[in-house]
Protein backbone atom coordinates (compact mmCIF):
# COMPACT_ATOMS: atom_id res chain seq x y z
CA UNK A 1 0.00 0.00 0.00
CA UNK A 2 1.65 2.96 -0.93
CA UNK A 3 1.87 6.32 1.09
CA UNK A 4 -0.96 8.12 -1.07
CA UNK A 5 -3.24 5.73 -0.05
CA UNK A 6 -2.25 5.64 3.35
CA UNK A 7 -2.81 9.27 3.85
CA UNK A 8 -5.89 9.27 2.15
CA UNK A 9 -7.32 6.82 4.87
CA UNK A 10 -5.82 8.77 7.80
CA UNK A 11 -7.79 11.60 6.70
CA UNK A 12 -10.83 9.99 6.17
CA UNK A 13 -10.66 8.23 9.61
CA UNK A 14 -9.45 11.78 11.15
CA UNK A 15 -13.46 12.81 9.53
CA UNK A 16 -15.05 10.04 11.09
CA UNK A 17 -13.83 10.88 14.21
CA UNK A 18 -14.96 14.51 13.96
CA UNK A 19 -18.13 14.12 12.81
CA UNK A 20 -18.94 11.43 15.74
CA UNK A 21 -17.84 13.89 18.09
CA UNK A 22 -20.47 16.35 16.57
CA UNK A 23 -22.92 14.41 16.71
CA UNK A 24 -22.32 12.96 20.01
CA UNK A 25 -23.10 16.94 21.47
CA UNK A 26 -26.21 17.15 19.96
CA UNK A 27 -28.77 16.58 22.26
CA UNK A 28 -31.46 14.59 20.98
CA UNK A 29 -34.24 14.56 23.24
CA UNK A 30 -34.44 18.29 22.84
CA UNK A 31 -34.10 18.17 19.25
CA UNK A 32 -37.06 19.55 18.68
CA UNK A 33 -36.97 22.14 21.35
CA UNK A 34 -36.67 25.66 20.36
CA UNK A 35 -35.29 26.88 23.39
CA UNK A 36 -32.61 24.03 23.46
CA UNK A 37 -31.49 25.36 19.53
CA UNK A 38 -31.23 29.16 20.24
CA UNK A 39 -29.22 28.14 23.92
CA UNK A 40 -26.66 26.27 21.09
CA UNK A 41 -26.42 29.60 19.08
CA UNK A 42 -27.42 27.37 16.13
CA UNK A 43 -27.88 30.04 12.88
CA UNK A 44 -29.60 29.58 9.78
CA UNK A 45 -29.46 30.94 6.32
CA UNK A 46 -33.17 29.45 5.30
CA UNK A 47 -36.56 31.54 5.69
CA UNK A 48 -38.57 30.89 9.86
CA UNK A 49 -42.15 30.00 8.04
CA UNK A 50 -44.76 30.67 10.74
CA UNK A 51 -48.68 28.76 9.29
CA UNK A 52 -51.73 31.05 9.15
CA UNK A 53 -52.44 32.06 12.81
CA UNK A 54 -49.01 31.90 14.03
CA UNK A 55 -47.62 34.52 16.14
CA UNK A 56 -44.77 36.31 17.81
CA UNK A 57 -45.68 37.24 21.53
CA UNK A 58 -43.36 38.96 23.70
CA UNK A 59 -43.43 38.73 27.49
CA UNK A 60 -46.00 41.60 27.61
CA UNK A 61 -48.93 40.07 25.08
CA UNK A 62 -48.07 42.05 22.64
CA UNK A 63 -47.58 40.41 19.49
CA UNK A 64 -46.30 40.79 15.81
CA UNK A 65 -48.45 38.97 13.63
CA UNK A 66 -50.51 38.65 9.92
CA UNK A 67 -52.79 41.31 9.61
CA UNK A 68 -55.89 40.29 11.24
CA UNK A 69 -58.01 41.28 7.79
CA UNK A 70 -57.42 41.53 4.23
CA UNK A 71 -57.89 45.05 2.95
CA UNK A 72 -58.33 43.46 -0.78
CA UNK A 73 -55.11 45.67 -1.91
CA UNK A 74 -53.35 43.23 -2.70
CA UNK A 75 -51.04 42.66 0.53
CA UNK A 76 -52.89 39.69 1.62
CA UNK A 77 -52.96 41.04 5.41
CA UNK A 78 -49.69 41.86 5.45
CA UNK A 79 -48.37 42.42 8.67
CA UNK A 80 -49.31 44.11 12.10
CA UNK A 81 -48.30 44.89 15.46
CA UNK A 82 -50.79 44.36 18.14
CA UNK A 83 -50.32 45.65 21.88
CA UNK A 84 -51.62 43.55 24.61
CA UNK A 85 -55.07 45.16 25.12
CA UNK A 86 -55.56 44.35 21.09
CA UNK A 87 -55.34 47.54 19.24
CA UNK A 88 -53.66 46.86 16.12
CA UNK A 89 -50.87 48.94 13.68
CA UNK A 90 -50.55 47.14 10.16
CA UNK A 91 -48.23 47.85 7.04
CA UNK A 92 -49.97 46.61 4.04
CA UNK A 93 -49.49 46.86 0.07
CA UNK A 94 -47.24 50.24 0.69
CA UNK A 95 -50.25 51.57 3.21
CA UNK A 96 -50.33 51.72 6.91
CA UNK A 97 -53.36 50.85 8.96
CA UNK A 98 -54.44 52.20 12.53
CA UNK A 99 -57.16 49.77 13.91
CA UNK A 100 -59.64 49.16 16.13
CA UNK A 101 -58.99 46.30 19.08
CA UNK A 102 -61.27 44.29 16.67
CA UNK A 103 -58.19 44.26 14.77
CA UNK A 104 -61.13 45.57 11.89
CA UNK A 105 -62.65 48.71 12.35
CA UNK A 106 -60.23 50.90 10.59
CA UNK A 107 -59.62 54.39 12.35
CA UNK A 108 -57.13 55.99 10.04
CA UNK A 109 -55.50 54.70 6.81
CA UNK A 110 -52.35 56.52 5.31
CA UNK A 111 -49.79 56.56 2.63
CA UNK A 112 -52.88 55.98 0.19
CA UNK A 113 -50.52 57.09 -2.90
CA UNK A 114 -52.81 59.54 -4.86
CA UNK A 115 -55.76 57.36 -4.63
CA UNK A 116 -58.99 59.03 -3.26
CA UNK A 117 -61.29 56.70 -1.54
CA UNK A 118 -64.59 55.29 -3.58
CA UNK A 119 -68.12 53.99 -2.90
CA UNK A 120 -67.00 50.10 -1.97
CA UNK A 121 -64.29 51.26 0.88
CA UNK A 122 -67.49 50.75 2.83
CA UNK A 123 -68.07 48.60 5.92
CA UNK A 124 -66.83 45.48 4.52
CA UNK A 125 -63.44 46.62 4.34
CA UNK A 126 -63.55 47.77 7.94
CA UNK A 127 -64.38 51.66 7.27
CA UNK A 128 -67.16 53.11 9.78
CA UNK A 129 -68.25 56.67 9.63
CA UNK A 130 -65.39 58.85 11.37
CA UNK A 131 -62.62 56.86 9.72
CA UNK A 132 -59.90 58.79 8.35
CA UNK A 133 -57.95 58.31 4.44
CA UNK A 134 -54.86 60.24 3.80
CA UNK A 135 -53.52 60.93 0.59
CA UNK A 136 -49.51 61.33 0.31
CA UNK A 137 -50.40 65.27 -0.34
CA UNK A 138 -51.46 65.64 3.09
CA UNK A 139 -55.30 65.50 1.67
CA UNK A 140 -57.76 63.93 4.51
CA UNK A 141 -60.76 62.75 3.51
CA UNK A 142 -63.32 61.53 6.59
CA UNK A 143 -66.00 58.77 6.15
CA UNK A 144 -69.75 60.24 6.85
CA UNK A 145 -71.26 56.90 5.94
CA UNK A 146 -70.20 53.18 5.30
CA UNK A 147 -73.03 51.58 3.75
CA UNK A 148 -71.80 48.80 1.65
CA UNK A 149 -71.48 49.94 -2.36
CA UNK A 150 -72.36 53.07 -1.19
CA UNK A 151 -69.99 54.56 1.25
CA UNK A 152 -69.29 58.33 1.25
CA UNK A 153 -66.41 60.18 1.98
CA UNK A 154 -65.79 64.32 2.68
CA UNK A 155 -62.30 66.12 1.78
CA UNK A 156 -62.24 68.00 4.90
CA UNK A 157 -58.86 68.95 4.77
CA UNK A 158 -56.01 69.89 2.27
CA UNK A 159 -53.01 71.40 2.47
CA UNK A 160 -52.70 75.09 1.50
CA UNK A 161 -51.44 75.82 -2.13
CA UNK A 162 -49.52 79.03 -0.63
CA UNK A 163 -48.03 80.89 2.59
CA UNK A 164 -50.00 84.05 3.43
CA UNK A 165 -49.49 87.14 5.57
CA UNK A 166 -52.29 89.19 6.51
CA UNK A 167 -52.24 92.35 8.38
CA UNK A 168 -53.78 95.80 8.83
CA UNK A 169 -51.06 98.59 8.21
CA UNK A 170 -51.16 102.12 9.53
CA UNK A 171 -48.44 105.06 8.35
CA UNK A 172 -48.24 108.76 9.25
CA UNK A 173 -45.75 110.87 9.15
CA UNK A 174 -41.94 110.19 7.24
CA UNK A 175 -41.96 106.87 9.65
CA UNK A 176 -42.18 103.10 8.54
CA UNK A 177 -45.95 101.87 8.35
CA UNK A 178 -46.79 99.78 11.25
CA UNK A 179 -48.96 96.50 11.11
CA UNK A 180 -51.12 94.33 12.91
CA UNK A 181 -50.48 91.09 12.01
CA UNK A 182 -54.10 88.86 11.64
CA UNK A 183 -51.80 85.78 10.16
CA UNK A 184 -48.39 84.81 9.54
CA UNK A 185 -47.73 81.44 8.15
CA UNK A 186 -44.71 82.44 6.37
CA UNK A 187 -42.28 81.85 9.21
CA UNK A 188 -39.82 84.44 10.29
CA UNK A 189 -40.56 88.28 10.37
CA UNK A 190 -41.94 90.67 7.80
CA UNK A 191 -40.63 93.79 7.92
CA UNK A 192 -41.44 97.35 6.42
CA UNK A 193 -38.63 100.50 5.75
CA UNK A 194 -40.02 103.71 5.02
CA UNK A 195 -38.48 105.23 1.75
CA UNK A 196 -39.88 108.36 0.83
CA UNK A 197 -43.12 110.15 0.64
CA UNK A 198 -45.56 107.24 -0.22
CA UNK A 199 -42.82 105.28 -0.68
CA UNK A 200 -42.51 101.94 1.40
CA UNK A 201 -40.74 98.37 1.14
CA UNK A 202 -41.75 95.52 2.71
CA UNK A 203 -39.17 93.17 3.45
CA UNK A 204 -38.50 89.25 4.24
CA UNK A 205 -35.83 87.26 5.38
CA UNK A 206 -36.25 84.71 2.34
CA UNK A 207 -36.39 85.25 -1.03
CA UNK A 208 -39.74 87.04 -2.83
CA UNK A 209 -39.91 85.04 -6.18
CA UNK A 210 -42.05 87.24 -8.30
CA UNK A 211 -43.93 84.54 -10.46
CA UNK A 212 -44.52 83.06 -6.80
CA UNK A 213 -46.00 86.17 -5.29
CA UNK A 214 -49.14 87.85 -4.68
CA UNK A 215 -50.02 91.17 -3.07
CA UNK A 216 -53.96 91.82 -2.48
CA UNK A 217 -54.39 95.93 -0.76
CA UNK A 218 -57.21 98.04 -0.92
CA UNK A 219 -55.76 99.66 -3.83
CA UNK A 220 -58.34 103.61 -3.27
CA UNK A 221 -60.79 104.66 -1.58
CA UNK A 222 -63.63 107.31 -1.49
CA UNK A 223 -60.96 110.50 -1.22
CA UNK A 224 -59.10 109.20 -4.50
CA UNK A 225 -56.31 107.96 -2.52
CA UNK A 226 -54.51 105.12 -3.98
CA UNK A 227 -52.44 102.22 -2.88
CA UNK A 228 -50.23 100.64 -5.76
CA UNK A 229 -47.55 97.77 -4.67
CA UNK A 230 -44.63 96.65 -6.75
CA UNK A 231 -43.02 93.21 -6.31
CA UNK A 232 -40.93 93.14 -9.09
CA UNK A 233 -38.04 95.66 -7.26
CA UNK A 234 -35.16 92.66 -6.09
CA UNK A 235 -35.64 89.18 -4.77
CA UNK A 236 -36.87 90.06 -0.96
CA UNK A 237 -38.56 93.51 -1.46
CA UNK A 238 -42.20 94.77 -2.26
CA UNK A 239 -42.89 98.01 -2.30
CA UNK A 240 -46.00 99.82 -1.37
CA UNK A 241 -46.65 103.47 -2.52
CA UNK A 242 -49.51 105.50 -2.06
CA UNK A 243 -50.61 108.40 -3.29
CA UNK A 244 -53.01 111.32 -3.28
CA UNK A 245 -54.82 112.61 -6.54
CA UNK A 246 -51.61 110.85 -8.26
CA UNK A 247 -49.07 112.79 -6.08
CA UNK A 248 -47.07 110.52 -3.40
CA UNK A 249 -48.13 110.98 0.05
CA UNK A 250 -48.00 109.95 3.24
CA UNK A 251 -50.60 109.40 5.96
CA UNK A 252 -52.89 107.19 3.41
CA UNK A 253 -52.56 103.61 5.20
CA UNK A 254 -55.20 104.01 7.94
CA UNK A 255 -55.67 100.06 8.89
CA UNK A 256 -55.57 99.33 5.27
CA UNK A 257 -55.60 94.95 5.09
CA UNK A 258 -52.81 93.72 2.85
CA UNK A 259 -52.09 90.11 2.10
CA UNK A 260 -49.27 88.36 1.27
CA UNK A 261 -49.35 84.93 -0.39
CA UNK A 262 -46.53 83.13 -0.94
CA UNK A 263 -47.19 79.97 -3.42
CA UNK A 264 -45.34 76.90 -3.30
Amino acid sequence: MNNQILYAIKNLEQRVVDLYSKIKNINISSAGDLQAVTTQGNETTNNVEFNDGAKIIFDNGSRLQKGTTNSYTGGNGGIAQVCSIDYELKWEAGRQYVMQQDGFTIREVSHNFTLTPGVNDDITRGFVPGSRWILDNGDIYLCSQNTEGAAVWVLIYTLPKYKVYTALLTQSGEVAPTAVILENTLGGEVTFEYVGYGRFYIRKNYTFLSNKVMVLVNSIDKNNNKITTNKDLGINVIEIQTSSNDVLTNDILNSTSIEIRVYN
